[in-house]
């Protein structure tokens, strides 16, 4: 498994959106199981594409979703 944050962040950045794609990628290496942000819009596309993301890095773990607050 690659647990590195940047080849996550890229990952995510390619799929999804740019701003907090750092931010959710230490997010799922640190099983952060809920976020609370006032970008819920960014968020929720993180969302969307995160079991995209999880297959392509083929990371195995439980970080099958974000959870979101916004």
């Amino acid at each position: 498994m690659n647990r590195d944050p940047s080849g996550y962040a890229k990952e995510i950045a390619k799929l999804s959106v740019t701003y907090d794609a750092l931010h959710a990628a230490l997010v799922s290496q640190n099983g952060v199981k809920v976020v609370i942000t006032e970008d819920a819009n960014d968020w929720s596309k993180i969302g969307e594409v995160w079991p995209k993301v999880k297959e392509k890095l083929d990371v195995k773990d439980n970080s099958s979703s974000f959870s979101y607050e916004g």
